[in-house]
């Protein structure tokens, strides 16, 4: 009789821990997918936001500002890239007045010192983005000697990713000085593919290439 009210007692408190995880767990998807939908809707109004700036910066001739924390920087540069990336060399020009408006070179310069050292993905995406963001703002600029030399340090970076990021920049930024430097780093890179090959030669401007 012992036995079985020791052996009842343990099932029961089984089936409550049981009960208590369940309950947890549950808590703890709700609360995730509430963030998450909180993060999405709140991330979808700042990129109109975005939409509503940039197009007034582009089509107006304005030096107003938009306010830039912490938290919305990258989400603020990438959408800076996508459109530098994708509009005529009048509007390009416009963006770089921009970026240079809310000195977004010199923030990327100091998030860039802040994350090279530290190696998880997160990082590595928010390395890249910096660097592509870097290069697009001084496209064409043979004068940013300093930039040049702070990017040049990522075309050995053990992540061919980053190193993939950083001869684009370069190239981007003086295409006949950083050819040869490029062009040897892909002789030594085993792992990069073929599409990333070919879209590395879209800023080769050289014999060499």
């Amino acid at each position: 009789m012992l036995f079985n009210d020791i052996d009842f007692l343990s099932v029961l408190n089984w089936l409550s821990l049981s009960l208590v995880l369940m309950c947890q767990l549950i808590f703890g998807i709700i609360y995730f997918q509430v963030k998450n939908h909180y993060q999405y809707k709140k991330q979808k109004r700042y990129f109109k936001l975005l939409d509503h700036y940039f197009c007034f910066f582009l089509t107006k001739n304005t030096k107003r500002k938009i306010k830039i924390d912490d938290k919305s920087f990258y989400l603020f540069i990438s959408f800076w890239s996508s459109k530098f990336n994708s509009v005529d060399p009048c509007s390009k020009k416009r963006l770089t007045e921009m970026a240079d408006l809310l000195k977004i070179n010199k923030i990327c310069i100091k998030k860039l010192n802040s994350t090279k050292r530290i190696y998880s993905n997160i990082n590595t995406k928010k390395i890249c983005l910096i660097i592509h963001t870097l290069g697009n703002f001084y496209y064409g600029n043979k004068s940013s000697n300093f930039i040049n030399l702070e990017i040049e340090n990522f075309i050995k970076h053990k992540l061919d990713i980053i190193s993939f990021e950083a001869c684009i920049c370069l190239l981007k930024i003086n295409n006949q000085y950083y050819c040869p430097i490029v062009l040897q780093e892909i002789l030594v890179r085993e792992n990069w593919s073929n599409r990333e090959l070919k879209y590395l030669m879209h800023f080769f401007n050289t014999h060499e290439s």
